[in-house]
């Protein structure tokens, strides 16, 4: 998905070959904000593992962005909206900053770095779980995390996020 309101011109698509997802694509200016826009692949899947008794996420990743280190990337899960509580209309889900080296390595992101309190308008985090537990993933959403979305959000670039795998780490029970 590319950023589709305010004129935006960030483009990007996603592909699968050797082992890899790859998310490629440009995180533009936003002509009328002057701020850069998003890109982002998303799941269509609707059944996952409940993670409830994990730590968090960790996926294997690397990043051939210029520049590099890319800044803006970010990763999402859940569709819970934080508008009454966070009052941002188009900010969904839980999501999280993470960065990516240049060669393929692990990234681990605890759930309390997670928050659903986040700027719809540059993806950054309003408040987060550690300010405020009730931004914090329930224990309802990590059953269910409905769809999981990759961002290049926020930093203008040229990305290509190559992607292994993705799962969940420090799990007291077998996650199926």
């Amino acid at each position: 998905q590319n950023d589709p309101v305010m004129g935006g011109a960030s483009s990007g698509s996603f592909s699968v070959g050797d082992g890899l997802g790859v998310m490629n694509g440009t995180v533009a200016i936003i002509p009328s904000l002057g701020a850069p826009g998003f890109i982002k692949a998303s799941t269509a899947k609707d059944t996952y593992p409940d993670v409830s008794a994990c730590e968090g996420l960790t996926f294997e990743v690397k990043s051939t962005s210029t520049p590099s280190p890319y800044t803006g990337y970010r990763i999402s899960f859940g569709s819970d909206s934080a508008f009454l509580s966070c009052g941002k209309f188009f900010a969904r889900g839980y999501k999280a900053d993470f960065s990516a080296g240049a060669d393929l390595g692990s990234v681990q992101i605890p759930f309390s770095n997670f928050t659903n309190c986040w700027d719809d308008s540059t993806g950054d985090a309003i408040k987060t779980c550690a300010e405020d537990s009730k931004f914090c993933p329930s224990a309802t959403r990590l059953a269910d995390l409905q769809t999981i979305a990759v961002w290049a959000e926020g930093a203008a670039a040229d990305v290509t996020l190559s992607i292994k795998s993705i799962g969940a780490y420090g799990c007291t029970a077998t996650v199926v």
